[in-house]
This record gives structure tokens, sequence and C-alpha cells, in this order.
């Protein structure tokens, strides 16, 4: 049997595999669609599988899916909570997994009826094999989400444990056994943040989304070139998130992988002239750590010593290539032009056309850049990606992306007719792909302010859409300490597992960030803010653990707290796993790069150095820095409450905005107190008692009295004396003045 027949039987049996596990868990005939793939299934992988299963239980018919997250140990040593995934058909909505008092027996009838009924439909209408395999990956992506491996494996689904055996075998040769030992790929791409942020405010909003989505581009590009290079299916990405990357390749492809990075790395150099590069690592992997903790403490730790060292090495395989690759990348640069790019500074080369316009010259990466923001502010409903440039018009990005990768992306509104043949096709947030003719689904973040005509609403336009202050504010969160996770916390972490933690964590923030937009715009839940905002958010990054959207100041807070109760449902109020935010306001003409910076600044200089004691434990991180205050996620609601209150004082019962320089005129004098105290050295709790005590009580009380007649305001402010300005939530009243004031200042700019 040829190599290519064999190819076509392996994935039969595969597919074979699948349908058969997953009619086990339903408690359904699967007859109908094995006749189709005439195969032996299970019994041609049993090889494959020994290097999973391990010591584990297989799980019994109908059981619910441990999720991933409650295979992270806790710090303190007890038991993490154990929660299930419902067994539903994945969506693009927000899935809250089931506590261990809300298992049953779910209804798998209906999920295997959805499945059958899709599968059927695919082999009816698909006779290309690599096609037909690829949809059917999407299809148990959609389907067995939250259906058991069928080895008992925590946390790893049967759509998990279909990837990893289809990696194996093909990176096997699809022999009919396993090899001894793979190859493990790492990659990275050092230079994003500065590729990203180096940009001046002109044309800032499109241009950031645009540059930003056009990394994204080429991360994916990236693995698809090394998958094409390995002749390899998209299953054997095991990680890929923000750049960094690893993939499972068979054993001795070292210098075809060295190869293709020098290559790569040719390009980046002449496009990005030094600030993006390729870095890829390998290192051995014997079969046996497959499915044990020592793929992580051994060969992925390993791999990633490689990939550092690389790092360090950057373009290291151009300059020893000889004088002129010397040259290329320590030769002196430019020809001292007056004209740069007015939105990345490039100094303009000679031949190089660009874009003029009534602002300057634009070069010609900023120009794509902007034409890719545009092209995603119109909601394509599809991407096609090919290993073939087609003929006919194209786009900046789109050139630059193919001389990069020599990959072809393009979007599009409807089923592109005419295609390579070796396109796939991909619909971006919808999960019914078949009824489209595409070949599986993508997740986007794309929430995209936009006007008339779907042009990207400027900053001038998204600072007028805010309540009070007219600013924009810039939004960055990420997981705390996932790194840490992945190494420390889940030390019996298999390649099943990583794959399952990678695809769990990107499934939030790629997957459900546009919905939780949406609720945040249609409903903000706060006192004085009006509902169905829509258009005054725009979702510049969101993969990986992170993301970076900015927008109308006023919904930041609220969407940076919507993003945290989500995300502290999805991983089952795992008191170890957090994300925390930081937050500016800036001007509308404040240049972006630096507004970035801030916000960078705010989250990793303020919200993940945050120390305090919660019900005396220590914690770390799980914070929020907003206007320039931390405060951690558990004293939130308190101050947003006095905001609230003070916003009806002042809207609604029309108490003037003196009662805010009285609260912060207080702090003042209570920070001033606290300082002198430090100063003596004074410790403990009588150090914060001083004049501020009796000022709040006079200044209050007077205000109080003025409103003698109204009970509910008398109370309030009476709330405010005896509630918030204690020694305890002292340091809170700046943040809740300030958010207060900020948004009822109508119409300041």
């Amino acid at each position: 049997m040829s190599q290519c027949e064999n190819a076509k039987k392996i994935k039969k049996n595969l597919m074979a595999f699948a349908i058969q596990k997953m009619a086990d868990w339903a408690e359904q005939p699967p007859d109908a669609l094995l006749e189709r793939l005439s195969t032996e299934g299970e019994a041609g992988l049993r090889a494959y599988r020994d290097l999973l299963t391990g010591d584990w239980t297989p799980p019994k018919p109908g059981s619910l899916s441990p999720f991933i997250f409650g295979r992270v140990r806790r710090k303190d040593g007890s038991e993490p909570p154990q929660c299930y995934w419902p067994p539903v058909a994945l969506s693009s909505k927000p899935l809250k997994p089931l506590e261990r008092n809300q298992a049953r027996v779910p209804e798998q009838a209906a999920l295997w009826e959805g499945f059958e009924s899709e599968i059927v439909r695919l082999f009816e209408s698909t006779t290309d094999a690599g096609l037909l395999f690829e949809a059917f990956t999407h299809l148990l992506h959609k389907w067995a989400w939250a259906v058991p491996c069928s080895y008992g494996e925590p946390g790893v689904s049967l759509y998990d444990e279909f990837r990893v055996l289809s990696a194996l075998v093909h990176a096997s040769g699809c022999a009919e056994k396993p090899a001894g030992e793979f190859l493990l790929v790492g990659g990275d791409v050092p230079g994003i943040q500065k590729t990203i942020y180096t940009i001046t405010s002109k044309g800032a909003a499109k241009g950031l989304r645009g540059r930003s989505f056009f990394i994204q581009l080429l991360g994916d590009a990236v693995v698809r070139r090394v998958l094409d290079e390995l002749e390899l299916p998209d299953t054997n990405v095991i990680y890929v998130a923000g750049g960094n990357f690893e993939l499972l390749a068979p054993k001795g492809k070292e210098k075809e992988i060295s190869k293709l990075a020098t290559e790569i790395n040719k390009q980046l150099l002449q496009a990005f002239e030094g600030d993006l590069a390729l870095c890829l690592a390998c290192h051995p992997l014997p079969a046996a750590q497959i499915g044990s903790g020592a793929f992580s403490q051994e060969t992925s730790r390993a791999l990633h010593k490689e990939l550092s060292r690389e790092k360090r090495h950057r373009f290291s395989g151009i300059a020893s290539s000889g004088q002129e690759g010397w040259g290329k990348v320590f030769a002196p640069q430019g020809r001292g032009t007056p004209i740069f790019c007015i939105v990345c500074q490039h100094e303009r080369k000679i031949g190089e056309q660009g874009v003029t316009t009534e602002d300057g010259w634009k070069c010609e990466h900023c120009a794509g850049f902007e034409e890719l923001a545009q092209t995603i502010a119109h909601d394509p409903s599809f991407i096609s990606i090919s290993p073939r440039r087609p003929d006919g018009d194209s786009e900046r990005w789109q050139e630059l992306l193919w001389q990069l990768t020599e990959q072809w992306y393009d979007f599009s509104s409807g089923p592109q007719k005419e295609t390579s043949a070796s396109a796939k096709i991909y619909s971006l947030n919808d999960l019914n792909f078949l009824a489209a003719h595409a070949h599986g689904f993508r997740f986007l973040a794309n929430t995209t302010p936009k006007k008339r005509y779907d042009q990207v609403k400027t900053f001038d336009e998204l600072a007028d859409g805010a309540t009070g202050l007219k600013r924009v504010g810039v939004l960055r969160m990420d997981v705390d300490d996932l790194g840490r996770v992945l190494t420390r916390w889940m030390p019996e972490r298999t390649m099943a597992a990583t794959l399952a933690l990678s695809d769990a964590v990107d499934r939030f923030f790629t997957g459900w960030l546009d919905a939780i937009c949406r609720e945040v715009t249609g409903d903000p839940q706060m006192r004085g803010m009006e509902a169905e905002r829509s258009d005054l958010l725009y979702v510049i990054y969101a993969g990986g653990d992170d993301l970076f959207v900015v927008g109308a100041w006023d919904l930041m807070p609220l969407l940076a707290e919507r993003i945290r109760q989500r995300f502290n449902q999805y991983v089952g109020h795992h008191p170890d796993l957090h994300i925390s935010a930081g937050i500016t306001l800036e001007g509308r003409k404040f240049p972006l790069y630096q507004a970035a910076k801030r916000a960078g600044r705010a989250l990793d200089g303020g919200a993940k150095e945050y120390h305090r004691l919660v019900e005396k434990q220590e914690v770390k991180k799980d914070a929020l820095n907003f206007l320039g205050l931390t405060l951690g996620w558990e004293i939130y609601p308190f101050v947003k409450e006095q905001v609230e209150r003070l916003i009806w004082l002042n809207q609604e019962q029309k108490v003037p905005h003196s009662l805010f320089s009285v609260l912060r005129a207080i702090y003042a004098r209570y920070k001033e107190n606290v300082r002198q105290a430090h100063k003596r050295g004074l410790t403990g709790t009588k150090m914060y008692y001083g004049p501020w005590m009796w000022r709040k009580v006079y200044q209050l009380s007077r205000i109080r009295q003025r409103y003698h007649n109204n009970k509910d305001v008398a109370q309030a402010i009476e709330a405010l004396e005896t509630e918030v300005l204690t020694i305890e939530k002292m340091p809170y009243i700046e943040l809740a003045t300030r958010w207060a004031e900020y948004l009822t200042r109508e119409g300041r700019r």
C-alpha cells in the first residue's frame, strides 16, 4: 500500500474511532455512520492509544466531562474545585461549568442526533479525503468538546483525544505503529509588542487594529507554513497563542525546520528591519513521555530553554551565512531622507510607493494594515487560506503576508465560488459551517465601533460617546501567572492536557469576548449609564490569555468587571486562577503607543504588583488599576456602589459637586496623616487617627442638615459618614469620588 493510500486509511480509522467513542458515550448505535467508512477503526489505532491511556479509568456512558482547570493544584495544597462542562454543542456564547452538586446524566441522545445529522451531511457532500478529514475535525470540535475522552484522563475531551491521536499518527508517517521518538517543535515571534504599539496617533484606531490583527495572521501563517513544509495537518499543533506555538513533528526534521526559519527571517528582516523575528527550536520527544507528566517536566521544559537561547541569537542564521548576511543584520540602515511614515516613522526607501495623504506620507505596510482593519470591520463571514497565490487584484497586507510566509489569506462576506483547490475556507464565529459549504469554523474577537458605510470610528468619536468626561479608555488584561500554572501547579501535564488547556484559555478570549462586549454595551448594569450603547468598544487584540480593548472610557471598568466575572465562572471559581486589569484614560490626540505602554504599566506595575491580606490570607494580583489607583477585585463592588450613590445624590437629588470636593479634602487629610505617621515610625491602627476624623463628621453633618426634609438624601450622606469614611475604607474614597465626578462632568473634554 502506498503512503498516500495508507494516509487515507489511517484518516478513516481516526474518524471511525471518534464516531464509535461518541456513540458509546451517547449509548447510540453508530452502524449507519461506520458503514460509510468501511474501516477497522479503533483496532487500527490501539498501539497509538496505548501511548495515552496510562492509569486512567475510562468513563461510563453519559458521564460528564471534568474541566481542565480542575487539574490545577491549589497553592495551599487543598483540592481544587471540581466542575463539569454541560454536554452541549459549542457556541459563541459564554458557558458556565456545572458544579459537582449539579452533575446529572445528560440528554446525550440529543447531542448524538445533532452530531450524526451533520456527519451524514458531510459524508454526502465531500469526496476529497483531506477536506473531509478537516471538516470532520471541526465537527468533532463542535459536538465533542464537552464529551469526556475514552480513556478517562480528567479535563481531556474526546475532541482533544482525537487531535492527539491524529498528531501521533501523522508524525509517525501514518504507519501502523507509532514511532519510538518524535520531535517537539517550539516557535516564538519576539518583537510583537514593539511592532504593534510603536505608532503615532495618526489613524491610530484603524492602524493599531490592522497592525495587531496582521501579527495574529502572521503567527497563524507561520504555523501553517511549518505544517506545509513537514506535510502535517492542523491537528499536529499542540499549543498556539500570542506568537508562541508548539507542534509535533516526525523525528529527523531539524534541518528542514532550521532552513525554514532562516528563509522566513530573511523576509521578516527586510520587511520589519529587525523589529520582528521568528525563532524555532526542536527537542526530541520519546513516545513513552506522551501520556505522562514527563512531557511537560522534561521535554517541554527543555524545548523552552532551547527557544530562549534562539531568542537571544535571533537572525543568527542569516548573519552566519557570510559577509552579505552579516551586512543585512548589522550594517547601518536607511539613507537619511527627510520623508518618514506619519504612522510608524519608517524612513521612505528608494522606489517605495506608499500613500500620500493630507497629513503626510504613509508607508506600504501601514497603508496595508489600515486596509486590513477596514476589511475586518465589515464583519467578514469567511476566511480562506491557501499555499498558492491566486491571480487578480490584492491588498497590500495580503502581498506582505505572502512575501513573509507563502500563505495567502482572504476575507469575504459570502462563500467564495472561485478558490484554489488547495484553499481551506472557514466560517467566522458561525459553527454552522457546513450549510455555507465551508471546511470548518474559526472564532474571531471582532468587536468594532463603526459609523456610516462601515467606516471605523476615530478616537475622537469614541471619546465623544463617553458619559461625562470625553476621554478614550484603554484596557489591558491577562491571566495571572498562567506560565507558573503550567509549570508548577499542573506538574502532571501530559500532551493531551497541554492541548486541552491551550484550547480552553483561547476559547474564552477569542471565542467569547465579543459576546461579553455586547453584554456590557447592551446593559452596563450601573446607575446613570445608558443601555444599548453599541459601537463604542474596539477589540484591538484578544487571544491566548490576554486582551487589549479601547473605547469610551466609562465602559472600560464595567467591561473589565464583566470579563472578570465570566472568567471566574469559566474556571469554576478556582481561587488561584484569576485575571488582572489595567485601565488608563487618554486624550483623543494622545499617541497610541504611549497609551498602550501606560495601560501596560497600569497592569504590570500596578495590578500585578498588588499584595494585600484578604480574610487573613495573603493575596497577590487579582486586581484592577484604574485612574492611577489599584484595588483588589474583592473591594471593587464596594467602590462601584459608592460611585452609584454619589451619582444618585448629584444627578437625581441635585446635591452639588461640592460634596465630591469635601470627600476628596477629607481623603487628602487622611493621606497626609498616614504620611506623617510613617515618618514618625508609627505602625498599627492608631497611626490612622487624626484631624480627618472630626473633619469628616463636621463637614458631612453640615451638608446633611441642608437636606433634613429629604430623608433618603440625609440617610445616604450619613451612610457616607458612618460606613464609607472609616479606617478600612478610606483608601478607596478617592477612586470613588474621581470616578463619579468624571461620569457627571457632562460635555467636558
